[in-house]
Order: C-alpha cells, then sequence, then structure tokens
C-alpha cells in the first residue's frame, strides 16, 4: 500500500485493510515468511540474541533500555522511584494514602495497565474508534501552537513512526519549514549532582560548559503544528535530556504562530530560493543559515541554570 493510496483511505477502510493482510500473511505465509521453515527460525534466534531479547522489558540479563537505546543498564532509577512513592509525604501530595497498593510501592507488581481508547496501535479498537490522527485534525486548528516530540534513540515509540502520523495529519508543511535542526546552550552540571544523580537522568549531563548543541529537529506545518525530535533522548525526554527538553519547553510556551523569533529554529530559506542557488551561493547560504540557527533569538545563552538537586530528609536517613 502506497503512501498516496494510504491518504485516500478512510481510518476504518486502512484498519479493514491491514486486518486482510494480516489474515493473508497467517494463512499463506509464503516461503520467505514460514515461521516452522529452519531458515525463518534461525534468523528469529540471532534476532532474539543480538537485540536483547527482542527488546525486551521482562528478562533478567535485558542489556539493551527499552527506553533508550544508548542508555547504561541499572535497576538504580527504579528502585529509588520505589523509595520515593513508598514515602508518606509523597502519598499524601499525591492523595493515594488509601490506595490499593498499601503503603510501600513495588515496583514489579502490580504493572502498568492501559486501556486503549483510540485505533493507535491498537487492533482490538472497534470501528467507530477515532485514531490520534483524527483527533489532531479537530484539535490542532482550535490552538494556537501544537508541538508533537519525540527522542530520537527511543525504541519503544520510534520518532520515524511518529513523524509519518503527524505528516498524515494531512496539514501542508511550510515552504522553508522543512526538516531541520534546533540548537540549546549546554551549561555545566556540579560534580555533588553528577554523582547523586540516577545514571539514566541526564546521561550527558557534564561538569563543563559545552556550549550550543545540536537539540534535536523540526518540522513545520500549517496551523501552528510542529513535529520535533530530542537529540540523544529515549522514551521521556525531560528524563534522558533535560537541559535540551528545557530549552524545548520554554520556546512551547513562548511561541505564537507566526512569529519566526519565538520558534525552535529559524526556516530555511524558500524551496524557490533553494532551487536557484548554484553549488558556492549554497555553501554560503548553508553557513549563514546555520551561524544564524546557533545564534539568539533561537538559542539564549547562559539560558539553562546548573541541575540542582535536592535530597528529602526521609532519604538521607
Amino acid at each position: 500500500l502506497s503512501t498516496e493510496q494510504s491518504k485516500d483511505m478512510r481510518p476504518n477502510k486502512l484498519k479493514e485493510h491491514a486486518r486482510k493482510l494480516l489474515q493473508e500473511l497467517k494463512n499463506d505465509p509464503g516461503t520467505s515468511f514460514n515461521h516452522e521453515d529452519d531458515e525463518c527460525q534461525l534468523a528469529y534466534y540471532k534476532y532474539m540474541m543480538s537485540t536483547s531479547s527482542g527488546f525486551s522489558h521482562k528478562w533478567d540479563l535485558t542489556f539493551i533500555d527499552h527506553y533508550s537505546l544508548f542508555a547504561p543498564m541499572t535497576e538504580k532509577q527504579e528502585l529509588d522511584l520505589q523509595s520515593y512513592l513508598s514515602r508518606t509525604d509523597v502519598q499524601k501530595a499525591l492523595h493515594v494514602e488509601e490506595a490499593p497498593i498499601g503503603k510501600n510501592w513495588n515496583r514489579k507488581d502490580p504493572k502498568f495497565n492501559y486501556t486503549k481508547e483510540y485505533d493507535a496501535c491498537n487492533h482490538q479498537a472497534p470501528d467507530h474508534a477515532l485514531s490520534m490522527i483524527a483527533f489532531y485534525q479537530d484539535i490542532v486548528p482550535r490552538l494556537t501552537t501544537t508541538w508533537v516530540f519525540n527522542g530520537d534513540t527511543d525504541p519503544c515509540v520510534s520518532y520515524e513512526g511518529t513523524r509519518t502520523a503527524v505528516k498524515r495529519i494531512g496539514f501542508a508543511e511550510l515552504d522553508g519549514g522543512g526538516y531541520r535542526p534546533w540548537f540549546y546552550n549546554q551549561s555545566s552540571t556540579t560534580l555533588d549532582v553528577i554523582a547523586a544523580k540516577a545514571p539514566r537522568f541526564g546521561p550527558n549531563l557534564l561538569s563543563q560548559k559545552m556550549g550550543i548543541q545540536l537539540g534535536g529537529h523540526v518540522v513545520s506545518y500549517r496551523h501552528g503544528l510542529a513535529f520535533v525530535t530530542i537529540h540523544g533522548s529515549g522514551h521521556m525526554a525531560p528524563q534522558f535530556r533535560p537541559q535540551g527538553s528545557l530549552h524545548m519547553i520554554r520556546k512551547l510556551v513562548q511561541a505564537k504562530r507566526g512569529e519566526e523569533s519565538l520558534m525552535l529554529s529559524p526556516f530555511m530559506p524558500s524551496n524557490e530560493t533553494l532551487e536557484a542557488l548554484d553549488w558556492e551561493e549554497y555553501i554560503k547560504v548553508l553557513q549563514e543559515w546555520t551561524e544564524r540557527a546557533r545564534a539568539q533569538p533561537y538559542v539564549t545563552i547562559d539560558e539553562v541554570p546548573v541541575v540542582q538537586l535536592k535530597v528529602a530528609p526521609e532519604e538521607a536517613q
């Protein structure tokens, strides 16, 4: 099914088409997709051995973090969260003193339970269920600014899938608003913070000032819609890239539709302008645009404060 064909199909018809293809594959997998075939079984075994049992988060010997491809493997964060959620003052603040789980939060039980409402990664969705694409088609024109962001090292929710979904919302890409980098100022972090923080919180936090760094990429569409990636981030962007995420959030709060200076990144030259350039002219434009994207007002020098961690009295004991 081509991209153009899928654009012409309503969500229910797309789902019906996908179900039909899946059933056909089950009924007649063919010689290349027969799971009982020795060659297919061998390929599957090799895949599982090289991908931490298929990026499993339940396997005891997991060696690839299922929330961020390049994050260190450790249970410290989960253990810290367990201790935090078991604190009396935290449970009181969250109004869960009488929750069925009891006073001590166990990180392995109960597990997360999701109720899937939309037709999004949901093969059991009823035919009348709306997709998230339909949801955004309805709400985005009524908002001033809508940014959909995704970490670009997230194996749980791939940014390519999110980018495709945002494109299929159907709003036109703005001329000059194509896939382009945005930058932020990476300030220093104190050594005591680096020593105290969980390993998977801000893995790129350093004691040195690193200056202007790549924050990710952004695509701008009509109606104030944008797709944003967070470079180097896994599933929870503020966790894996706290400084870059803070810069993005500040820009989002300040953003006003049509005001380019409040955007994450300046528009590139129009398609017509770029097409008319020869190579030497283009190199000059590339240099000038990149310097502009790395400067104020898109990046504010020393805007991000040193990360501070506070230890609660109960944790210090």
